[in-house]
Parts: structure tokens; sequence; C-alpha cells
């Protein structure tokens, strides 16, 4: 904008050049030549420099050729903010996204969100999915959802659909982090399992698990039992078929690290008559397995330790609020 230059730019393109500089007084661009070189103009401040150059460019119209499209202006910004610390670093047409307990509405947003940041949208759980996105109204049944243990424990991002909504307003990308979901042990018990999955795996840590073994209830459901092997798996453990409290003792032997068993802690899939009869035989066993030296726990306690990001959940006596 130099009063003697007669250059000009497409909006969207000029933020994509790494020369241009934003006028952040006079709410315009400079070109490479008339740039001057301090803090005020620099192109790392995105967070409100981006936001204030992107509504001087809001036609949904076509774009003549030359020119960039709403979804490469969107890739290119995401780029450029990647310096940013605790945001994706996965390019933006390679974001995978599944959403979880979401209403009518945040599905349409979710839709219209991948539709304009070239995404793709899953429906089910796969270890390529890069973003969980949960509804606002979650429960505790959402928390505990097969795909959110998978994420954390795949160090994978889990965001609240705050992050999709508040991105379809200002049509930019936001960090992740604002809007990664919390959990809570209790009313003033916060769990930051998502932090700490993503951390461990950035990090390349040993996974949640590493060195602990994990048999299961003859009573399980099929669908809980591969569930259950599948998270275990996940987290780095050792899930152990067809291992019976008079095998476990020399299985011990052989396998080192702890080793426990899992029954299920929560209401019974189907109630029937019979319920009262499985349950005593339930009991009995997990007596058994605990006699042959198997910690023995439920399956919530197991999700406890995800969500909480923390093995030592697990231990006898142990709950979220000890180690937040």
């Amino acid at each position: 904008y130099y009063g003697h230059c007669r250059k000009t730019y497409h909006v969207a393109c000029a933020m994509m050049i790494p020369e241009c500089r934003w006028d952040v007084e006079g709410l315009h661009v400079w070109c490479p030549n008339h740039a001057p070189h301090d803090d005020m103009s620099s192109p790392t401040m995105e967070s409100d420099i981006v936001l204030q150059v992107v509504q001087l460019n809001t036609s949904s119209s076509s774009l003549s050729q030359g020119q960039c499209s709403d979804k490469e202006r969107i890739s290119s910004n995401y780029r450029r903010e990647q310096n940013l610390q605790n945001q994706s670093s996965t390019l933006v047409d390679q974001w995978v996204l599944l959403g979880i307990s979401l209403s009518a509405s945040e599905e349409d947003s979710l839709k219209e969100f991948a539709s304009l940041t070239n995404s793709t949208l899953v429906e089910d759980w796969d270890k390529n999915v890069t973003h969980v996105i949960v509804g606002r109204n979650t429960d505790t049944a959402c928390v505990r959802s097969y795909a959110v243990l998978m994420a954390i424990l795949y160090g994978k991002w889990i965001v609240r659909a705050g992050w999709i909504v508040d991105f379809l307003v200002q049509r930019i990308p936001h960090p992740e982090t604002p809007y990664e979901m919390t959990f809570y042990g209790g009313l003033h018990t916060s769990i930051s399992g998502p932090t700490k999955g993503r951390a461990r795996a950035a990090e390349g840590a040993p996974k949640l698990f590493s060195g602990l073994n994990f048999c299961f209830s003859a009573y399980l459901h099929v669908e809980d039992l591969e569930d259950f092997q599948n998270l275990i798996a996940a987290g780095g453990g050792q899930p152990m078929e067809g291992v019976s409290p008079d095998s476990l003792p020399e299985i011990r032997n052989r396998f080192p690290g702890k080793v426990y068993f899992i029954y299920h802690g929560g209401p019974p899939r189907d109630s029937t008559r019979y319920f009262n009869c499985i349950l005593k035989k339930q009991i009995e066993e997990c007596v058994e397995y605990g006699k042959s030296g198997a910690q023995v726990i439920s399956h919530l306690m197991l999700y406890d330790a995800i969500l909480s990001y923390d093995a030592r959940i697990l231990e006898p006596g142990r709950s979220f609020h000890e180690y937040m």
C-alpha cells in the first residue's frame, strides 16, 4: 500500500508470500520491497493478523485464474501457524476427522468444516484419525467411548465441537490446544489424559501399559473382550488368551511384568434371570485369579487409567484424585 508502489496482490495470495508484511495499525499489506523490518509487522503474529486479513476477502464467488481458492488459503494459513506450540503438525488436507456425540447442527458444521479444509471425514475409529471432535453435550458414556480411549492411547487430538464452530465463523483453523478435552474425576479434579497421551506419543516414550500383562474373565461379552484387547494392545500392553487360574503361576514365570485380570464392572448388556447366577460365578472367578497372583480390576479401572494416562490407577485403592 506504499504510495508510490504499483504492485497489487490478491489478499489470500499475499498471505502466502513470506516477505509480505501486515500493517497492524493501518490495516494494509506491505509488498516485499517496502515492508519494514520490525516486530509489529512480523508474519508470526498470525492469531490476530490473519483474521483481519481474511475478513477483507469474504467473497464465496469463484476466483479467477491465478488467484487462491478458499481451501488453498486455509491450508496456507495453517501451515504458516505451525510454529505455534501444541498445534497439529499434520497438513490441513491430511486431517482425518471423527465426530462423537454431535448434535444435528454440529454434524452439519463438521461436514462443512471438512469440505472447506479438504479433510477426510470418517464414521468409525481408525488409527489414521487425526482429530476426534466431541459434542458439547458430552456425557460419561461418550468420555469412555472406544474412539476417545483409542485416540488418547494413539496421541491424537480430542477437541470440543467449538473448534470447528469458531472456524466456520472466522474461516481460520485455530490452534487445537484451547479446545482440547479435559475430563473430570470430581467436582474440582481435572484429568488431562489427552494432553499426556499426545506428549508421550510425540516424545516416543514407552506406552501406557508397556510391560504389563492382561487376562480376561470368561464371562465378558465378545464385543467387550475385543475392545479391551485392542485398547491394551494400543497401550503397549500384552493381552493374554486362554489363561486359567491354574496356568497363571507358570505364565507369570515366563512373562515378566505384572498380570492383571479384567472383569466387567458395569451393568450387564442383557438383563436376564440368569444374571445373579452368572454374577456369583464371576465373583468366584475373580477370587481364583486373585489367589493365583493376578491383580483383579474392573474394566472401568482400565478406562480410568487411560483417561488419566496413568497406569498407577490400576493399583489397589487408587483413584483419579491421587495423581492429578
